[in-house]
């Protein structure tokens, strides 16, 4: 799995779910930090560059909170290349990530905050574009969130309300840990011979 932060964050905000994802037998997880300045286009050429160096036969999960959701969902509709030589990006999950916009984008720096405004250009073609991507997507939203706009629930894939939970207590909460625990394990089901996970 690759994990990705939101905005004026770094890696260490997935420390607690990574130490619930890695208890599981044969997944790992990798972290990446960005530049706060980078536009949502070139953070996902970034994520791309990671997800590129993992070892072949890598089934790789991707999750993303908050603005890191939006990067990890343009990654796999706008970035991933096709073919065989793909890496084998499998499901991706958002957590808190504002595809309806964020209420506080005035406050987020540079073009993120731009592209995070309901209605943006961004945000429209990642709606568009929801269906031209194959791949399976699972947004979770806390019940008390009040950064986005609308319920930031994805137009795509299972949506996951948490009750009692706000944006960051996504990352904590284990009811988040436990669904995607049990998404990866899934993904694993119906594999003759299964890639090693990540």
């Amino acid at each position: 799995m690759v994990t990705l932060h939101g905005a004026l964050a770094t890696a260490g905000v997935f420390r607690p779910l990574k130490r619930v994802i890695e208890a599981q037998e044969r997944v790992w997880v990798a972290s990446l930090t960005l530049n706060p300045a980078l536009a949502i286009e070139d953070a996902a050429i970034r994520l791309g560059d990671l997800v590129a160096e993992l070892p072949p036969g890598v089934n790789c999960h991707l999750i993303g909170h908050s603005l890191g959701g939006i990067i990890v969902r343009w990654y796999v509709q706008q970035v991933l290349p096709a073919g065989p030589e793909a890496p084998t990006v499998v499901q991706t999950f958002s957590l808190g990530a504002p595809f309806g916009g964020a209420s506080v984008a005035k406050w987020i720096p540079l073009r993120q905050g731009r592209d995070l405004v309901a209605q943006s250009a961004l945000l429209s073609e990642l709606a568009r574009g929801a269906d031209r991507s194959a791949i399976p997507h699972c947004s979770f939203v806390g019940e008390d969130d009040r950064t986005g706009k609308g319920d930031g629930l994805s137009d795509i894939g299972d949506r996951i309300v948490v009750p009692d939970c706000g944006h960051n207590g996504l990352l904590f909460h284990p009811l988040v840990g436990s669904e995607v625990v049990s998404r990866i394990l899934q993904s694993r089901q119906g594999d003759a011979a299964p890639s090693e996970p990540c």
